[in-house]
């Protein structure tokens, strides 16, 4: 299974990809979802409120990675490990 990336950036200038915001020098967070952006979204929108209420702006003080295991839990150990490696 190709993991699948959503990547959306709030405060991040148009364009930017993860390699240009860690070129950056930010601090780059993992999310490992075991479903889908669609299906944890409310996650992912709690998550990015929590980390702004530490005053941490996505695309500004820090990237955040996402991966997605979209229901086959058994790819979440593949998918982990390409966060570690990320980071």
């Amino acid at each position: 299974m190709r993991p699948v990336h959503d990547n959306p950036r709030l405060g991040a200038e148009e364009g930017d990809t993860p390699v240009e915001l860690r070129s950056r020098r930010l601090p780059v967070i993992g999310f490992l979802g075991g479903g889908s952006p669609d299906t944890d979204a409310n996650r992912v929108r709690a998550f990015r409120q929590g980390l702004s209420e530490a005053g941490y702006v996505e695309g500004k003080s820090v990237a955040i990675e996402y991966r997605w295991a979209e229901g086959q839990y058994d790819q979440l150990p593949v998918l982990a490990a390409e966060l570690v490696s990320v980071g």
